[in-house]
């Protein structure tokens, strides 16, 4: 009885255990796409960072549909 006990115990132990590590896993996926849409988007011009826009529109850097 106490084996099947400690097994049961042992189970959903692993089971919440790499419910965690998919759960970091999917968090740590969403923030590297977060970064490359941004990479691209500064790439294209397009900023999404009201400190980047200030800086362009300061250096006089319009879109490419203004040139």
């Amino acid at each position: 009885m106490y084996e099947l006990e400690l097994h049961k115990v042992r189970a959903t132990e692993l089971q919440r255990r790499a419910r965690d590590e998919n759960q970091a896993r999917a968090v740590i996926a969403v923030r590297r796409s977060e970064r490359q849409a941004q990479r691209a988007a500064r790439r294209e011009g397009r900023v999404n960072t009201d400190a980047g826009r200030v800086g362009r529109a300061l250096r006089g850097v319009r879109h490419h549909a203004a040139s």
